[in-house]
């Protein structure tokens, strides 16, 4: 992305977000702070009004509004993407939501991007991976995106397929929604168990909204929340440096191997994951060698030195 394209960029994470910080833009266009600062001066000098607020971030002066935005084509094509995993992976009041919003999108697209769309709807498709049959597609995205808007707590059914118990009453306390190992997961204070807990969505057999407040000094972050396991020894922190190139190239896949946050050093990125297992993910590993110039950790290392020499990967 050139300068121009990214400082034009920047202009519109600022007017979609209430605020956001130097550091976030520095991980969202993979540069570094020093760039960030310089972009946002630009701004400043083109008249565009900013509010920088200490200890928080930046932000738009209140009123001050852009212009409706075009979407070039590539972004087009982006969001058609997104509508065909939002379609496969998400329940039925997400996926006509979205849908909803992609109708708005291409009614004022350009006539040729349009017929763009168009022609790559037709050959685009997401096939989710096969199931035994027990697995029913989530249906309780909505209600559950509710309770964290509102800070409300949940009263759920759990059948937690242990021992042929049957399902448990629980009121929780939604902390966040995660997908990952091919599932939706409900990360949640139980007041049954008095203790944060993962909830699988194809799981939960029935879920109401108590519409009572939820105890937000007991809340903490998705983030602090996955990395408190690690402290339990239920996972394992790795954290790996590899160029920037490389962190784009695995994007794509890193939340399935317990991707945590990634922080641009230069010319190279610094990405931690917790992980339980991890010659699972040192195999991973092996398709970046290239890229990867320090791993943390002694046991994903010493796996892939074994992979290496046995050539089984």
């Amino acid at each position: 992305m050139n300068r121009f394209d990214r400082v034009a960029s920047i202009l519109i994470v600022l007017q979609s977000r209430r605020v956001t910080t130097a550091g976030e833009l520095a991980q969202r266009f993979g540069v570094s702070l020093r760039t960030i600062y310089r972009d946002l001066g630009t701004l400043e000098q083109a008249g565009i009004p900013l509010c920088a607020e200490p200890g928080k971030g930046y932000s738009l002066v209140e009123g001050y509004h852009l212009p409706p935005v075009m979407f070039t084509p590539d972004e087009a094509a982006t969001l058609l993407l997104a509508e065909k995993m939002v379609t496969r992976l998400s329940d039925v009041s997400s996926v006509a939501g979205f849908a909803s919003v992609f109708d708005k999108i291409r009614a004022v697209l350009p006539a040729p991007t349009r017929d763009m769309v168009a022609h790559l709807d037709a050959t685009v498709e997401v096939y989710p991976r096969p199931t035994n049959g027990l697995e029913t597609p989530p249906c309780h995205l909505t209600p559950i995106r509710q309770a964290l808007a509102r800070h409300e707590t949940l009263m759920l059914s759990y059948d937690a397929f242990y021992n042929h118990q049957p399902p448990q009453q629980r009121e929780v306390e939604p902390i966040g929604l995660c997908y990952y190992s091919m599932h939706w997961h409900l990360i949640a204070w139980c007041q049954l168990r008095n203790d944060y807990r993962d909830f699988r969505l194809d799981r939960i057999v029935s879920l109401n909204n108590t519409n009572r407040p939820a105890l937000l000094q007991r809340q903490m972050s998705l983030k602090d929340y996955f990395l408190s396991l690690t402290q339990k020894g239920e996972l394992r922190p790795v954290r790996l440096t590899v160029t920037s190139r490389t962190a784009i190239a695995m994007e794509s896949a890193a939340q399935y191997y317990g991707f945590i946050e990634s922080v641009p050093e230069g010319d190279q990125v610094s990405m931690l994951f917790v992980t339980a297992d991890e010659g699972w993910m040192a195999r991973w590993l092996m398709m970046f060698l290239d890229g990867i110039t320090h791993i943390d950790s002694q046991t994903v290392k010493d796996e892939m030195d074994r992979l290496m020499a046995c050539r089984c990967f």
